[in-house]
Order: structure tokens, then C-alpha cells, then sequence
């Protein structure tokens, strides 16, 4: 927990489509999975 957020140590973690990665050696991984997640369209509970 940090400031009253959580924070995963993983590649790649999606929330709602948004998708987010921890530093630059992730690159690949995130590529990918926001290449599916776009492929998708929108996820319940977006908002937008």
C-alpha cells in the first residue's frame, strides 16, 4: 500500500483496461496486453 493505493510487483497489471507496467524492461509485456486490451473496447465499469 502506498498512499493509500496498491501497487503490484508484476510485468503487466490491467484494471478496468487500463493497463500499466513498472519500468522500461517491461516494455514487450506491456505492448502485448495493451495491444489485446485495445482489441477488447471498452470494459464494464469504464467510464469512458
Amino acid at each position: 500500500m502506498n498512499a493509500g493505493g496498491n501497487w503490484w510487483v508484476e510485468e503487466v497489471v490491467v484494471y478496468q483496461g487500463l493497463v500499466t507496467s513498472r519500468n522500461p524492461d517491461d516494455l514487450p509485456a506491456f505492448i502485448s496486453k495493451a495491444i489485446e486490451e485495445f482489441g477488447e473496447g471498452k470494459h464494464e465499469g469504464q467510464t469512458s
